[in-house]
């Protein structure tokens, strides 16, 4: 089971201005068949799964492009509370076509099957799914073994306000410019805020990982009055941990 954070008046703003029936006609049009367009995604407030489908139909452009040809995991819903929320990695009977199923190619000597979707009939039909959140890898299918992007997630104290977490940001990329790399901010929902900075698929993971570690350590050295490097709740007291 997965425990949801619904930052509600984010949700409702975003939704608001967003014409259900035009949620319908573009289902329709891209081949996907809403059942219960009118049932609510979230709790407490007026999402539908139509007007979450205009909402991806407005957002596709800018979306696509991150998460096209990545594997994914689906965070969904059952009971339309919020209180039987799942991980779903692998096709299961049923599922729309739009949402591809295959074989990842071969990683560290292993192979699985994964799910990825390639376009705006992807994102609605997981719509259709009651899919609540799209959580995709650092890494394109094709290239599996190879990080395509890192992300360091800044999580918060609780006592810390958000303004602290975008300083914090701002920070963090002129470190990043400072050892040649460019980043850019993703909302991740919640208080946290995830730095993103794409690379070059040049080192494999374990390279990465070390770098990132390496990072978060230097951080958590050369500024300890706001950042650590360990995850435990108790040493983060007034400050953040770079994940």
């Amino acid at each position: 089971q997965v425990v949801m954070e619904t930052p509600k008046t984010v949700v409702s703003a975003a939704m608001a201005n967003l014409d259900p029936a035009m949620g319908k006609e573009i289902a329709r049009a891209v081949g996907v068949n809403l059942t219960h367009p009118d049932k609510l995604m979230y709790p407490g407030t007026a999402v539908t799964k139509a007007t979450l489908a205009a909402y991806y139909a407005a957002v596709a452009e800018r979306m696509l492009p991150h998460i096209q040809d990545r594997p994914l995991s689906l965070v969904r819903d059952t009971d339309g509370e919020l209180r039987q929320t799942f991980f779903q990695k692998h096709k299961l009977p049923g599922m729309p076509k739009a949402i591809h199923d295959g074989q990842l190619e071969k990683m560290s000597g292993k192979e699985s099957r994964i799910l990825w979707v390639d376009d705006l009939a992807g994102l609605i039909a997981g719509v259709q799914m009651n899919v609540l959140e799209f959580h995709v890898w650092g890494s394109l299918r094709q290239q599996p073994d190879l990080p395509h992007r890192i992300i360091f997630d800044i999580d918060p104290d609780e006592g810390l306000g958000f303004g602290d977490v975008k300083q914090a940001a701002l920070d963090i990329r002129g470190v990043l410019e400072a050892l040649g790399l460019q980043s850019w901010p993703l909302l991740s929902g919640g208080k946290g805020v995830h730095v993103v900075v794409p690379l070059v698929p040049e080192a494999d993971w374990e390279a990465v990982k070390s770098f990132c570690q390496d990072f978060a350590e230097l951080l958590a050295r050369t500024d300890p009055s706001r950042f650590v490097a360990n995850m435990s709740k108790a040493r983060r007291k007034g400050r953040m941990f770079l994940d």
